[in-house]
């Protein structure tokens, strides 16, 4: 929550040489996309999701762009870990999870693999 506002969540638009922040009055507020995604395709109004995530819906015409303009493409992941000869099993685990196409951690529409780098 932002405490000079109150607000959830602001939603950031970077465009035309400006940025914006705007404070939302929403009915819904969620940190799952499935769930946001779904509201939109009802018509319960505006969502603010990666353009990836929806990609094939607004090809479709199941839903539409707005403030296109104003939305900054998302490069994808990144993950920065320290070069070790021998990393921990767990860190080599989700490092390989997170670059499989099929991963919660990939965008669904387009499924491009992480991108990792070492500092």
């Amino acid at each position: 929550m932002w405490s000079e506002t109150g607000a959830l969540y602001r939603w950031h638009f970077e465009g035309h040489g400006e940025s914006i922040d705007v404070d939302v009055d929403s009915v819904v507020t969620a940190n799952d996309t499935d769930l946001l995604l779904t509201a939109a395709l009802q018509g319960t109004g505006l969502a603010f999701l990666p353009e990836s995530f929806v990609a094939a819906r607004i090809k479709s015409g199941e839903l539409i762009q707005v403030l296109e303009s104003w939305c900054k493409s998302f490069a994808g992941f990144y993950l920065y870990y320290p070069s070790k000869p021998h990393m921990p099993a767990a860190l080599r685990a989700f490092i390989d999870f997170i670059k499989l196409p099929a991963s919660p951690l990939a965008p669904r529409e387009m499924a491009a693999p992480a991108q990792t780098r070492k500092p």
